[in-house]
């Protein structure tokens, strides 16, 4: 299996949501376009910041389908899988595959404590369910790229890392890595994973609220040092 397509930076993209909590077609169209169009290499449906704790399996693949179509061929769309039933799992990775997703990212079983011999037949069980789909655990900073948040509201500044890197120019690539710094740091005052869509609304995406119970992060001095350092890199 070519697996050559599995490199760059990949954005856990963030579910755009109606106030009924479903997902916003149209936004979510254009939050893949402004991803695209600012560099970003792959996109992940339902990682992290995609609050895939919060979905249904039937919007899932609704989401997952709206979000191959607008991609239309332009990068890889991925799909991510953190369920803890094995059952579940491997439903869902057969949906995923079934919708042409260019690889499945599954994350160890949440809450449980599980043996090595569980863990194994877990992602075998997975695995034997889609062999012609390439499945993987999770991407590393430091090898052939990796999964970035903060590619949903600044993909321009997190691409430039990457594409300095990968050119040579490691100085350039270490200056706009200090660049982002500081404007990561400050999301961790704020609650996960509100802090995404906080900025990516910051920066006029329109992307919703968080699933509830989940809130906006309320005006004071950790959404002030957000837009502080948010102007202080220039994305506002």
């Amino acid at each position: 299996m070519n697996t050559d397509f599995l490199k760059g930076v990949i954005v856990p993209i963030i579910t755009p949501i109606d106030e009924n909590e479903l997902i916003d077609e149209k936004a979510l169209r254009e939050q893949v376009d402004y991803v695209i169009e600012g560099g970003v290499h792959g996109i992940l449906a339902f990682g992290s910041n995609g609050e895939f704790y919060m979905i249904e399996e039937d919007e899932m693949e609704r989401g997952l389908k709206i979000m191959a179509d607008q991609a239309a061929g332009r990068v890889p769309v991925y799909f991510g899988i953190g369920a803890i039933s094995t059952k579940k799992c491997v439903r869902l990775a057969r949906m995923a595959a079934a919708n042409k997703a260019a690889g499945i990212s599954v994350l160890q079983p949440m809450f449980l404590k599980p043996t090595e011999a569980e863990l194994f037949g877990h992602f075998k069980a997975i695995a034997d369910a889609v062999p012609d789909t390439l499945l993987y655990a999770s991407l590393c900073h430091g090898a052939v790229g990796g999964v970035c948040t903060a590619g949903n509201f600044m993909p321009e500044l997190i691409t430039d890392i990457y594409n300095k890197y990968a050119a040579g120019d490691l100085e350039g690539s270490l200056e706009a890595q200090f660049k982002l710094n500081p404007v990561r740091l400050s999301m961790d005052g704020a609650g996960f994973p509100v802090a995404a869509k906080d900025m990516a609304n910051l920066r006029g995406r329109n992307v919703g609220l968080p699933y509830t119970p989940n809130l906006p992060t309320p005006e004071g001095p950790v959404l002030d040092q957000i837009k502080a350092e948010m102007k202080q890199a220039g994305l506002l």
